[in-house]
């Protein structure tokens, strides 16, 4: 098994722990022997059961392509519902905010061109069209 870990110098001691389990962790004064350390400390919680190793099975490129599909969706189901024209304002204000994490910046200027820089109110029509957008971004990034 391979684990992620941190080494630094601290209070005179090389520290090693490991990543994201700040309790998991040795000293010494080598960087050998803190590392030599911190594997018998993770050999002990392994075999108390405290650690484990999860084997994820459908890799996480399909996971995350789920998760932003399903993300799209919730999206676009919310956006369906809307019957007026502030809460249309601010749902596009969610979008907008929602989606930077997932699409490159070139699709996020044609959002924010196309709902945000404009002298008009936001309308219905507004929606309609970026749930034309949802959807042609969930099918182009996540292979629907």
């Amino acid at each position: 098994m391979i684990f992620p870990v941190v080494v630094r110098f601290s209070d005179g001691q090389i520290q090693a722990a490991l990543v994201g389990v700040p309790d998991v962790s040795a000293a010494a004064s080598t960087r050998e022997q803190a590392l030599a350390a911190l594997e018998s400390v993770i050999v002990q919680r392994l075999g108390k059961g405290e650690l484990v190793a999860l084997e994820i099975r459908h890799g996480l490129e399909g996971a995350k392509k789920e998760g932003v599909k399903a993300f799209f969706q919730e999206l676009t189901e919310e956006g369906a519902k809307i019957k007026d024209a502030l809460t249309v304002k601010q749902w596009l204000t969610k979008v907008d905010i929602a989606t930077r994490a997932f699409l490159p910046e070139e699709e996020m200027n044609f959002f924010w061109n196309h709902f945000f820089n404009r002298k008009q109110a936001v309308t219905l029509d507004d929606r309609d069209g970026c749930l034309t957008w949802l959807k042609a971004m969930c099918l182009k990034h996540c292979d629907l």
